[in-house]
């Protein structure tokens, strides 16, 4: 979606192939003068037992937001014809301080939801602990879960965000795109020749795992994932 994105002429991505993690990085710096940072989640055990509650969102008084802002834009500027385009998951967690830096109408959020059995599985992450994947495995189960607890309390019916599927993603690239576009009061026209016609939804991680896992993953999430698919279905 970003590739295809990046190509509009009205968006401006800051996020480079030599520097991924840039706005990240970029943002990061910039709470540390106000001795902020994001925070890290580590073996996810405390969000598992408490959520998020335990996690301060960064909180700045009138005149540090005043100077956020400022470094803000200095430091992720855009030419005044263009849209500042950011991909940044890390900040799906600070819902608050967004809406307290950012005057209603200034920024524009889009969600993209996966299914939890792709996700808990997303590129191997959980094999990365030899020692006790299946721990890891299971941890991340129960993080996807609270995340989506995060999203269904803090940005589910928020007028200022578009909430997609990647799966519908993948189905129709097209459509999906579109409702970006329209929801960011952008052409669609300037991105349609760059659009596949479809994108690969991939399963087979997960279809590999063996029964006794997938059972263990789907006690955690199951539930979720109901509520996941009849809040926001898929669309073919």
């Amino acid at each position: 979606m970003v590739r295809i994105l990046r190509h509009h002429s009205r968006l401006k991505l800051r996020k480079t192939f030599n520097s991924k993690n840039l706005e990240e990085h970029t943002i990061r710096r910039i709470l540390k003068k106000f001795n902020k940072d994001f925070f890290f989640f580590g073996d996810y055990r405390d969000v598992i037992q408490n959520g998020f509650k335990n996690y301060e969102e960064p909180c700045l008084n009138d005149e540090e937001t005043k100077k956020f802002r400022k470094l803000f834009y200095k430091k992720l500027r855009v030419p005044k014809d263009k849209i500042l385009f950011l991909k940044k998951p890390r900040i799906f967690f600070f819902k608050n301080f967004l809406d307290r830096t950012f005057p209603k109408g200034e920024m524009k959020k889009i969600v993209i939801l996966r299914n939890g059995f792709s996700q808990v599985v997303s590129k191997d992450y959980w094999k990365n602990s030899p020692a006790e994947p299946k721990k890891q495995l299971l941890r991340r189960a129960h993080f996807w879960f609270r995340a989506m607890e995060y999203y269904f309390d803090n940005w589910h019916n928020d007028p200022e965000t578009l909430c997609l599927r990647y799966e519908s993603l993948c189905n129709n690239p097209e459509r999906e795109l579109r409702r970006i576009c329209d929801f960011a009061e952008i052409s669609f026209e300037e991105i349609r020749e760059h659009i596949p016609e479809g994108l690969e939804s991939r399963m087979d991680k997960w279809e590999k795992l063996n029964d006794d896992l997938k059972n263990e993953v789907e006690k955690i999430i199951g539930e979720m994932q109901k509520k996941l698919d009849k809040e926001l279905p898929v669309q073919p």
